[in-house]
């Protein structure tokens, strides 16, 4: 049996990183397991871990006890025979553990998830620490990966020894199906509307704000639904936004939910204005299911245009601007064949079973037969 320790995973959490981390040790060999450092309280993933003989440990949150965040990994990884630790990160504010795993003779890899700062409230000081940070981290012994160049750029500077992983997906599971496309529109009543879809965390980076504001625009126009996957901190407030906008009827928040590659099937146009993006896995998951969408030019990484699918649009355009060039699209459209995408994503490298075998092998130093 080979265990791995992983940082990365948020316990209360579905977002990207936990995806990506959850999905890889899932496609890798069985006997190949991670397991997990939170600093919550509960872990919502527990069941999932567990089942793939995981375990999930708890230390103090490094934003309320720093040294309690330090001192219960330094204990940690003091009491079990970890060789490697790995961190997937979205800044390198706080590298503390990182330094204390490699003081302690572990090996420590470095995954970069990001290509900016996700929160509004990111101070001078935060980001002058992830700057000096860089300088450090650069400077020890650690191995560098990245979920594409941008993301690579922005934790690692313009160096280049630092390998990309591609964020795979089971993507047989994002196939179109009409079946699935009926059981959802019926769920939610939208059997003959235009489905504009958004899919990821409300917060921030994601813009769910400026997504709606864009929807607005758009149902001037014409009768259309907006269905919103996904919760988080700004749920509350895109709720109360598009109530305001006399939305109410219009707007579909669905949450979190484990049906996400079934919800692609229900649309018919995705919207994704994002503020920065590592790579926009939602969209390698909308191309997969064939979807036509729109997302942030300058933002999203080249890696994540797979298809003729998405376009591209600033996000210093005003949000009609935006709903012009998203009907533009709309209303060009020709009949395609949704499935046909599926195999174009998988040929573009995107399947988990080629990239978890390549993670694999670098996290484990397994060699090939």
């Amino acid at each position: 049996m080979n265990r791995l320790l992983v940082l990365g995973l948020v316990g209360t959490n579905i977002g990207g990183i936990e995806t990506f981390l959850l999905n890889m040790n899932d496609a890798m060999d069985k006997e190949y397991i991670f397991d997990y450092v939170i600093e919550e309280k509960k872990c919502i993933h527990l069941s999932r871990i567990n089942n793939r003989g995981g375990k999930v440990y708890k230390i103090p949150n490094r934003k309320f006890q720093p040294f309690g965040n330090a001192i219960g990994f330094y204990k940690l990884i003091k009491l079990y025979n970890y060789k490697t630790v790995y961190f997937n990160v979205s800044s390198l504010s706080w590298i503390a553990l990182e330094i204390i795993a490699l003081f302690c003779g572990l090996r420590v890899i470095v995954h970069s998830h990001n290509a900016g700062f996700i929160d509004a409230n990111s101070s001078f000081a935060y980001k002058v620490m992830n700057s000096v940070n860089r300088v450090i981290i650069n400077n020890i012994g650690i191995e560098k990966l990245a979920c594409s160049d941008y993301a690579a750029q922005f934790m690692f500077g313009k160096r280049k020894d630092y390998l990309v992983i591609n964020n795979g997906i089971f993507a047989d599971k994002f196939v179109y199906r009409e079946d699935k496309r009926k059981k959802w529109r019926n769920i939610y009543g939208l059997q003959n509307d235009l489905v504009i879809g958004f899919t990821g965390r409300l917060e921030y980076q994601k813009n769910p704000i400026f997504a709606i504001d864009i929807f607005y625009e758009m149902r001037k126009r014409k009768k259309c639904k907006f269905l919103i996957v996904g919760d988080g901190a700004l749920a509350n407030k895109v709720k109360f936004y598009a109530k305001k906008l006399g939305l109410s009827q219009d707007v579909i928040f669905v949450g979190n939910t484990m049906y996400v590659n079934e919800l692609y099937s229900a649309m018919d146009f995705f919207l994704f204005p994002s503020k920065n993006e590592g790579l926009g896995i939602v969209l390698i998951e909308a191309q997969a299911n064939g979807l036509q969408g729109i997302t942030s030019d300058g933002v999203v990484p080249g890696e994540a245009f797979l298809t003729d699918l998405i376009e591209k649009e600033s996000l210093s355009k005003s949000s009609r601007e935006w709903a012009d060039h998203c009907w533009k699209m709309i209303e060009k459209k020709t009949a395609i064949d949704r499935c046909s995408y599926n195999l174009k994503v998988v040929q573009r490298g995107f399947d988990i079973g080629k990239e978890s075998r390549r993670l694999q092998k670098i996290l484990f130093d397994v060699r090939e037969q």
